[in-house]
């Protein structure tokens, strides 16, 4: 009976080796193509997340009418302002991104607060702030108790999440929370809701910078209290590790009315006269003049920001 020679046996294993190499070649490709179809496909959800989360918010400002803005010094509704205490960003490399941004904080990282009517995006863990408990903020409710607002306060905020290989800063994108606490009837007070009650919108940013357009201005800085000093348009430049890059310009939409329940505030509620808006919007509850709530005497807790008349520290 015959059998194979030698060369038969040696060509059929290069042969084999041949195939064998060509299709493990394949699967790593494959394998690698569905490791970046998935990333792609995580930050095309996180792009979209922010955008839909940001263009909710900003259809949802909730400002002070002019008169109670007048009258008792309303605290700002929306403010855009630096990070001071965080690492700088390094500038993108596209052309609008080199010629838009100017001034000293141009890379500095920032924070968009605002009071909204709803909130633009719920906890993915279905966790309410009705349910919040002062100990889950580590105060005694024996000194402090939870405000009850009408509208809600919040902020986009960035969270350092280490650096690039290249050394470059990465961030993480989040909707956070405020929450109103009372140490005495007359002082309210803002704090960051805990960590569960955040909603992370993007991870792996590189470049978040935020522009308002006011008065024919790109500004990096702004703070608005009435309908008077809203922006014409929001502009958000946002970056991700993985090369994925977006611009987009948000319309404000707005309604004025109180922060707090009248009763709280120690201003009655009346009917006023609509406030005329270049940027539109629609009259909610309108505060009637009142007295100016009194002094605060408690000394700000530690890592809480104050909410008192305009131009005090916060």
């Amino acid at each position: 009976m015959g059998g194979f020679t030698l060369i038969e046996i040696m060509s059929a294993t290069v042969i084999g080796s041949l195939v064998v190499a060509s299709c493990v070649s394949v699967f790593a490709a494959l394998s690698r193509a569905d490791t970046q179809f998935a990333v792609r496909y995580d930050d095309t959800m996180d792009m979209e997340r922010t955008y839909l989360a940001v263009q909710r918010a900003l259809r949802e400002i909730v400002v002070s009418s002019i008169v109670a803005a007048r009258e008792e010094a309303s605290e700002p509704r929306l403010v855009l302002s630096a990070e001071r205490g965080l690492a700088r960003m390094r500038p993108p490399g596209w052309e609008s991104a080199r010629v838009l941004v100017v001034g000293d904080e141009r890379d500095q990282p920032q924070r968009f607060e605002m009071v909204v009517r709803r909130w633009p995006i719920e906890s993915p863990t279905g966790r309410r702030l009705g349910g919040l408990r002062l100990e889950a903020l580590g105060l005694d409710p024996d000194a402090f108790s939870l405000a009850e607002p009408v509208a809600m306060r919040g902020a986009f905020v960035l969270q350092p999440r280490g650096r690039t290989s290249t050394g470059r800063p990465i961030w993480r994108l989040l909707w956070q929370p405020m929450i109103a606490v009372r140490p005495t009837e007359e002082a309210v007070y803002f704090t960051p809701a805990p960590p569960a009650y955040e909603v992370v919108l993007a991870e792996g940013v590189l470049w978040c910078r935020w522009q308002v357009f006011f008065e024919n201005e790109r500004l990096l800085s702004h703070t608005a209290t009435t309908v008077l000093d809203l922006p014409a348009y929001v502009e958000l430049e946002l970056e991700l590790a993985s090369g994925m890059m977006a611009n987009w310009m948000f319309e404000i939409a707005w309604s004025d009315g109180p922060e707090f329940e009248p009763e709280q505030s120690g201003v009655a509620a009346t009917p006023d006269e609509p406030d005329g808006g270049a940027v539109g919007g629609s009259i909610e509850g309108v505060v009637a003049p009142g007295d100016v709530p009194p002094t605060r005497l408690t000394p700000p807790p530690s890592g809480f920001m104050p909410i008192g008349p305009r131009g005090s520290d916060r």
